[in-house]
């Protein structure tokens, strides 16, 4: 019922139009119609309220007098006139009691109405279905005697509203006929030109390429039929290409049907399969297929069949007549029915011997060295990961042997790639004819090879030996002189030995970078050696790398922070600061110098740290000079040997002292012997370059170290620090005492000044006080602290 319905109403573009002009006129109409029938109605309403306001207000006001005077007749005289105008129901005059002094039905003078407000100064409009109801206050002299009452009928104006609905409705009903008529006449002169074009379409359809649309004008409809005619156009020159490119035998292709056969076959895939047309027409397609691939391509057909894929590709072989396998690219695909079953299906064939030739060059390119022809890093990569699975399944041992030849450079240097090449082939044939056929021997590149021994045994113990054996057995035949040309050469390997079982989370890259390593520990033994790994080495080297890239990641966020151990002198008075750093590490504790500085000098990281330290410093520096109680202080900076030989080191220093402003004696640098054995002469010219704009120069952890007179007495310094190894057992060791005795005199020989470090005694302090050091530092007076509890001390001292 409903699709006849929508074909009776939307069958065509022609109802379609008359329907919807149809719909638009009469939905245009209905709300001109509402909204005017709503505007006369708003209008009539105020009409209505302003007629009963104005009524109330005259009787109200001509009421008044005789409300004050209690004439009830000419009230009622008032009364009987108002309620003479037209659609007045009720006319009443009231006192503030709502008693009734007047009324046009006389029979209610008397009564009370029980629905006035206590007070009011305006008139109040009451609406209801039938009435408009106003009551209005009576004021005489600024006072309110009484109330009056009018009501209007409504019953004429809602007549008068039916009315004015009813024409509306006529109107619509109008005005939908005539558009309806209008409508429908030019519908047809707009679609007529349209039919044409249907028509020429199921012609087409019917069999008749060739046919056009023949419409003149400049109108949609023409633009319309010339459009659709270039289309046609290129569907035939699109179909007039596909049948070229289907003669031009490039690859094979075929139309089969399912319920028909094979439909038509070209030329290309009769001569790839050595079959006539009327020769493949009698066979079937499991007939010409290789029986290894049958059962793949017929899944794949069955599944496009079931309406689960609409087209497949995939790689298989052909049998030729003459039993040759042809290794072929089939893309097949299907048109469907309207009920989605399968029409016919399409299939391209293309030849691709010449590819997987290519291919299998390609592969030995790939995973073979094309020197010695052995396994290259990828297939071991591949190799390798087999072999961890395998032993994780049975549960055996295996081992990795790296290779590397002793002095094969000097051997490349002397006489030649060409011979280094010669050594490295037969090296390869030696190493294959000393393993198991089981085994792999690969090259990795240069002069290093890999050899990987599977399935030794299920005891490490028995495995390792028996891995030590065939490496013992490589070396014997490594060891062998090779003739390389003309000239007679002997070579040794070194060999690191590792051994895994697949028990332990490592990977094929970790397990070579420890054979690796086990072979470097081979060479440092003196070469012509086997070295079995040692999870240590590992382990020590991961956390070297790990904490060198952790220490980078603290440069970049600013993870360092200064702690400050305070010097005083003989009095007790605090008169300046050690800085030291510490690193607050996400990942760790706070880290002292003594876990990080020596790799950040290994490094070269040393150089952002000690610039870090530098500025912070001065910037504390510039701090302390805008407080009086801290203008004396001094703040003492460590500095490292990598950086003090730089180049930029002094400008940078003075930069840092000139950004923050501060007084340059108050920054004191301290410098260890060990960075003056260098260039002497260079260390005086920067440290004197330094003090000449004030700088400070302290010689730290002095005694222990290379200790002369010579360039001592040259250097531009303020201060020598004790060591704390002399301070630690100044009251046990005598020798200790003396040396102190001794550095202190030398000091004071050469004006300057002494402080000891690693005070922790006060008999240490004593004993120091009386071999005249009047400075020291150390946990007796505090430990380093950050600059808040720093602070707090100078406060209380």
């Amino acid at each position: 019922m409903l699709k006849k319905l929508w074909h009776l109403f939307f069958g065509n573009l022609r109802k379609q139009l008359i329907f919807g002009m149809t719909l638009i006129v009469a939905l245009m109409m209905a709300t001109f119609i509402w909204d005017m029938t709503r505007r006369q109605e708003i209008a009539e309403i105020e009409q209505n309220a302003l007629q009963a306001t104005a009524l109330s207000h005259s009787l109200a006001t001509s009421s008044a007098v005789w409300v004050l005077s209690r004439d009830y007749s000419g009230l009622q005289e008032i009364v009987q006139s108002t309620s003479a105008y037209p659609a007045v129901l009720y006319a009443i005059v009231l006192d503030l009691g709502g008693q009734i002094l007047a009324h046009n039905d006389k029979s209610k003078i008397g009564m009370y109405l029980s629905d006035l407000p206590s007070s009011s100064a305006a008139p109040e409009l009451r609406q209801t279905v039938g009435t408009i109801d106003v009551l209005s206050p009576i004021i005489l002299g600024k006072k309110q005697v009484g109330w009056v009452r009018i009501g209007l009928d409504r019953k004429p104006f809602k007549a008068r509203l039916i009315e004015i609905k009813r024409n509306g409705l006529l109107y619509i009903l109008v005005s939908i006929g005539i558009s309806a008529v209008l409508v429908t006449l030019a519908s047809r002169f707009l679609t007529r030109r349209l039919y044409a074009i249907q028509k020429v379409a199921d012609a087409v359809q019917s069999g008749r390429p060739d046919v056009r649309v023949e419409l003149s004008g400049n109108d949609e409809a023409a633009k319309l039929a010339r459009q659709f005619n270039q289309m046609l156009d290129s569907l035939n020159q699109r179909e007039q290409q596909l049948r070229s490119f289907y003669e031009l035998n490039l690859v094979g292709l075929t139309i089969v049907s399912p319920e028909k056969g094979w439909i038509r076959i070209n030329d290309c895939l009769c001569r790839m399969l050595e079959y006539s047309e009327s020769e493949l027409r009698d066979m079937t397609w499991a007939q010409l297929t290789h029986p290894d691939d049958f059962a793949a391509d017929e899944a794949q057909f069955n599944r496009m069949l079931a309406n689960e894929i609409d087209g497949y590709s995939l790689e298989k072989r052909f049998i030729s007549r003459s039993g040759k396998s042809v290794p072929v690219q089939l893309v097949v695909g299907c048109v469907r029915k309207p009920d989605r079953s399968v029409d016919y299906v399409t299939a391209m064939v293309q030849d691709i011997t010449e590819r997987k030739h290519f291919e299998s060059e390609i592969r030995n390119l790939a995973f073979y060295d094309p020197l010695t022809n052995l396994p290259n890093r990828r297939m071991l990569s591949d190799r390798l990961k087999q072999a961890i699975s395998s032993c994780a399944r049975n549960g055996k041992v295996a081992a990795l042997l790296f290779l590397d030849l002793d002095n094969f450079k000097a051997l490349n240097d002397t006489l030649g790639h060409a011979t280094g090449d010669l050594l490295l082939q037969q090296v390869a044939q030696r190493l294959s004819a000393a393993v198991r056929e089981c085994d792999t021997v690969a090259r990795l590149g240069g002069d290093e090879f890999v050899v990987m021994l599977e399935n030794l045994s299920a005891y490490p113990m028995e495995a390792i030996k028996h891995a030590q054996l065939i490496a013992n057995k490589i070396i014997t035949a490594l060891n062998q002189s090779y003739q390389l040309g003309q000239h007679t050469y002997n070579n040794t390997p070194s060999i690191g030995l590792v051994l895994f079982d697949g028990s332990e989370q490592l990977s094929h890259d970790d397990l070579l970078k420890q054979a690796d390593i086990a072979m470097y520990q081979a060479k440092k033994a003196g070469r012509n050696s086997i070295r079995c790994f040692d999870p240590r080495m590992q382990e020590s080297i991961n956390n070297r790398v790990a904490l060198e890239a952790d220490l980078q990641h603290a440069i970049d966020t600013g993870q360092f922070i200064l702690h400050y151990q305070s010097q005083l002198d003989h009095c007790g008075n605090i008169i300046g600061a050690e800085a030291l750093i510490r690193w607050q590490c996400e990942q760790r504790h706070l880290l002292l110098p003594s876990e990080f500085i020596e790799l950040a000098e290994e490094t070269g990281l040393i150089l952002p740290i000690g610039q870090w330290v530098i500025d912070t410093a001065c910037r504390v520096i510039m701090n302390w000079q805008q407080c009086e109680k801290k203008q004396h202080l001094v703040l003492s900076v460590n500095v490292s040997a990598k950086q003090f030989q730089q180049t930029e080191f002094v400008s940078a220093v003075k930069a840092a002292v000139q950004k923050h402003g501060i007084d340059p004696e108050r920054l004191k640098l301290e410098l260890t012997e060990s960075m003056l054995l260098s260039d002497i002469d260079e260390t005086i010219a920067k440290m004197k370059a330094l003090r000449e704009i004030g700088v400070r120069f302290s010689l730290d952890d002095f005694g222990t170290g290379f200790s002369s007179l010579q360039y001592l007495k040259r250097l531009p310094l303020d201060q020598l620090k004790i060591d704390k190894s002399f301070v630690r057992d100044i009251a046990e060791d005598a020798n200790d005492r003396t040396i102190i005795r001794t550095i202190i005199a030398m000091a004071h020989t050469l004006k300057l000044d002494v402080i000891a470090e690693g005070v922790e005694t006060a008999m240490q302090r004593q004993l120091l006080i009386d071999y005249g050091c009047n400075h020291f530092q150390g946990y007796l007076f505090s430990k380093p602290q950050p600059i808040e509890q720093f602070d707090a001390q100078l406060q209380k001292n």
